[in-house]
């Protein structure tokens, strides 16, 4: 992406994309998004070229760009180890109830001990020499 000079940054960036629709084949389009994307992250015009697609959306389909593909399986990445991460909250604080040894949850859960120590320290639970 060059320098816009006067031009609207969100008109240009609109034009580049119209332009690889008509001038690309589906395969050749999708190459050519995620270069645009890198290209906007280095110029600071993400926001703008993600608005741009916004206007387009009807004209593009996003399941097929790699980079629709990539954020949506780092997305569940992250959602499965935030998942994990409360639930082996829950299962501290739940074994807690009923048993106070530190070593023996961290051992049931497959955590170490500091863990467990930080977990209920979080939750507001003082536990004496650990």
């Amino acid at each position: 992406m060059c320098d816009f000079k006067d031009k609207n940054e969100l008109d240009v960036v609109k034009y580049i994309l119209e332009k690889l629709k008509v001038l690309t084949n589906e395969k050749e389009f999708k190459e050519f998004m995620v270069i645009l994307e890198e290209f906007s992250t280095l110029r600071d015009l993400k926001p703008t070229l993600k608005e741009a697609e916004m206007l387009l959306l009807d004209r593009v389909k996003y399941e097929d760009l790699p980079s629709y593909e990539i954020g949506l399986e780092k997305g569940m990445e992250k959602g499965i180890e935030k998942g994990i991460e409360k639930g082996i909250e829950k299962g501290i604080l739940g074994l807690y109830k009923y048993e106070k040894n530190i070593n023996l949850i961290a051992k049931e859960l497959g955590v170490n001990k500091e863990k467990v120590l930080y977990v209920l320290e979080k939750n507001g639970i003082k536990v004496k020499n650990g």
